[in-house]
């Protein structure tokens, strides 16, 4: 485990709970997002709001993996590809 991974996980899972803390307590700075309102406009309130929740709970979680020392391009290099 490197120190970069764990920096980027925690900012990635802080990032996470300050997305689904905006969501539900309504900050003004997370309705103004011009992303928000096109979601809200196109998806309704209720479905941009579990789409947001969604995407909180992916960044929480992709921290942690992160945190821990998973990557993807370790899975893939046992692939069997080789290199130049």
């Amino acid at each position: 485990m490197e120190v970069q991974d764990v920096v980027v996980g925690i900012v990635a899972g802080l990032l996470g709970c300050l997305l689904i803390s905006a969501r539900f307590k309504g900050w003004t700075w997370y309705r103004q997002m011009r992303l928000v309102r096109v979601l809200e406009g196109r998806l309704g309130l209720a479905w941009a709001g579990h789409l947001t929740i969604l995407v909180g709970l992916l960044l929480i979680v992709m921290g942690i993996l992160i945190a821990c020392g998973y990557s993807l391009v370790d899975g893939f290099a046992g692939s069997g590809e080789t290199g130049p």
